[in-house]
Order: C-alpha cells, then structure tokens, then sequence
C-alpha cells in the first residue's frame, strides 16, 4: 500500500456525470471495505475543506456509512498533507479527478484507475530473486518503521505488499508486462545496481535494460503531458510504477561486514584489508564470488602465476593491482554464495541485532543506502493500523 490523498475535486465534482457518480461511490465503497475487513486505511484528506464541499446531494447519494467513513479520516491525526510532513515520504499518491502528473513526491492519478480493490489496497513488490532478496528488504522496511520514525508516530503504521519474483535478469521483460496491462496495483521493482568497481561505477546490463525499458515509458509520459499522444495504459501506469536501482553492486553489499566478523568467515581479513585502502569499495565487492582471475584461458589459481596483469583487460584488473601492491592473494568470502540466506536467518526474529549491526557500521555508504532503501519501502508499503485509536 502507500499513502493515497484524497483531493478536494474528487467532492466538488462528483457530479459532473452518472457515470463519475456510479465510479466515485464504488471506489468509496471499496476504501470502507478494506477498512471494515483489515482494521486499518491508508488515505487522508487533502483538508478539512473536504467537509464543508459535502453537500446534502453527496451525502443522499453516497449513503450514511460512507459519510461516516470520511467523517472517521477527518478526525483521525491525519487532517491534512501538512501532518505526515515529518514521514518525508518518497512518494504520496493524490488521486484526483481527471488530472494525470507527477510532481516532487506527488504523483497525480484519477482515483478511477484506482476502482478496483486489488488494484488500491495491494503493492506489487518485484525483487530480482523472491526468496532472500524480498526478506531482506522486509527486514530493512521493518527495520526503519521501528527506529527511524517519530516514537509517537510509529505505532500507527504497518507494512503490507505482495511479494513477486523478477526472474533475475529477466527482470526486464516482467516490467514490460506490466507496463502494458490494465488495472495494475501500485508496483515497485528493486534491483542490484551491479557495479563493478569505483572506475566502472555504470550499472549493469540488467539494471540499464531496466531503465532503458521505463524510460521509454517516460517518454510517453512526456508526449502525452505536450499533447502529443492519447492517453494510454502506458501512460498511467507510468504513474503506478517506481523502478529503483540499488547504489550498490548486489544485495549482498548491504550486509554489514561486523556481520561477517562475527560469523568469523574466511577471507573476511583480506577484505578488510582491501577496504582499509580504498573503503568505497564495500559498495563494488562481489560477496558472493571474491576476487579470483576469471580469465578462462588463463585461470591463475594464485596472483603470483600473473605476469599479465599491466596489459589485463578485465574488470578485475583494478582490485588486482591493489591486492598485489598490499601483498593480499585471490580470495573468497566462506560461504558468499549462502551469505544472505544466512544473515535474513540471523537477523529475522530480532531487529535489535539489525539495529546494532546499522548503528556500528563504520561504512557510511552501506547504512546510507540502507536507510535509503528503508524509507523507500516504508513509503510504498505503509498502511496505517489502529484505527479505531487514530
């Protein structure tokens, strides 16, 4: 779910048509709904101004347990925009009446495209694998709802998405999909940024094809606010999608290396050692298969058997150079293939244990971009529980 404001023109025009009429009371219908069978929403009111728009005809036609509803949001501690400032939310939906942008955090979408429940009340969360990956981000949403919100305010929040899996690298091809179907939910796609090093820091393959692919949607998008092109699925969905690349190379680089310490994993000092002269290097590692010469052909064993490497060609070249003038060999970390199934089993009952790994990070980079994706997820996944306490 994620926050959904509900704009003054949803009330001072509802009855432009028959048809908008019909629309508006199924789309209030489906929000009193979710809210009778979940115990929680996730809508606030643009401001209290809503409540002097509804007219006596609005309130015959929507029927006293609508009415009611609206009236229930009023009073809760969500009167207005102003009151979730201090959320700094990244994204807030305002669903409007016929007006389609994106602003800052705002992005502006028709509450028609919002009718059905599935399409309001459940975020699609794609992550490249569904198993450790989707965990790992849950504990990292998790881990920002409980220590890095307002101690009054955290208790009224909670986190819900439907988890989806990406098909690795064929990631791209699930985001066309969805960028092409009708009556999509809210959907948010996290990827490995797959860098390779500080100087080849450029995404990926499977990152860029991801961002090539929405942009084109963007470009649609563009076409269409210029008058250029009709409205289309594209276009909408456009809205409904957020595509974020991590600033790091994989998942696994949001570990905190105390972590690997305490687990004592082999080939945790020639790491350590490695970030000691360069410590930006923690975001570019690859965990899971360490520094090893992957020339097929050649296929050193040991840093030693090299006499190529002024004229190597490969990516590896730059760890290489440093390994070898600070007296380091090939390395792998124990078990860096397994690495993530381990730490969501050693982090998922207890988030204090997150916490301490976070607060005793000496690699800002890592906790920064933790806390970043934290507030990302806490901005799409929130949903706001307790109501009857609001």
């Amino acid at each position: 779910m994620m926050l959904f404001v509900l704009s003054e023109c949803l009330f001072n025009r509802w009855d432009d048509s028959e048809e908008n009429k019909e629309n508006l009371k199924k789309f209030f219908e489906t929000l009193v709904l979710i809210n009778k069978k979940e115990k929680k929403h996730f809508v606030i009111l643009e401001s209290r101004r809503i409540l002097k728009l509804i007219d006596e005809d609005f309130k015959k036609y929507m029927g006293d347990y609508i009415i009611n509803y609206i009236q229930e949001i009023s009073s809760s501690m969500f009167l207005n925009l102003k009151s979730v400032e201090e959320l700094s939310l990244t994204d807030i939906i305002f669903l409007t009446y016929d007006k389609l942008d994106i602003q800052d955090n705002f992005r502006f979408i028709p509450y028609k495209y919002f009718i059905e429940s599935d399409s309001l009340q459940n975020l699609n969360f794609i992550t490249e694998h569904i198993l450790n990956d989707e965990q790992i981000f849950e504990i990292i949403g998790k881990y920002y709802l409980s220590y890095c919100i307002n101690e009054e305010l955290k208790n009224l929040f909670e986190l819900k998405w439907v988890p989806n899996n990406g098909g690795g690298s064929n990631i791209k091809d699930v985001l066309v999909s969805y960028c092409n179907r009708e009556n999509i939910p809210l959907t948010l796609f996290i990827v490995d940024g797959d860098m390779k090093s500080p100087i080849k820091p450029g995404n990926g393959s499977t990152a860029r094809g991801i961002k090539q692919e929405f942009k084109k949607c963007e470009i649609n998008f563009n076409k269409f606010k210029n008058n250029e092109i009709t409205l289309n699925t594209n276009i909408v969905n456009y809205l409904k999608i957020k595509i974020e690349i991590l600033k790091v190379r994989e998942i696994e680089n949001l570990i905190p290396i105390k972590y690997m310490e305490k687990e004592n994993f082999n080939g945790i000092e020639q790491y350590k050692k490695l970030l000691y002269v360069n410590n930006e290097i923690t975001k570019f590692f690859d965990v899971k298969d360490g520094i090893y010469c992957k020339d097929k052909e050649k296929n050193f064993k040991s840093l030693n058997d090299c006499e190529l490497l002024d004229i190597c060609t490969k990516d590896m070249k730059y760890y290489c150079k440093i390994l070898k003038e600070n007296g380091i060999d090939f390395f792998k970390i124990d078990e860096g293939k397994d690495i993530l199934k381990k730490f969501v089993n050693y982090i998922s009952e207890d988030l204090e244990k997150f916490n301490e790994l976070i607060e005793n990070c000496i690699y800002m980079e890592i906790k920064d971009e933790i806390l970043r994706i934290g507030k990302l997820i806490f901005s799409w996944g929130i949903s706001i529980k307790n109501v009857n306490k609001l």
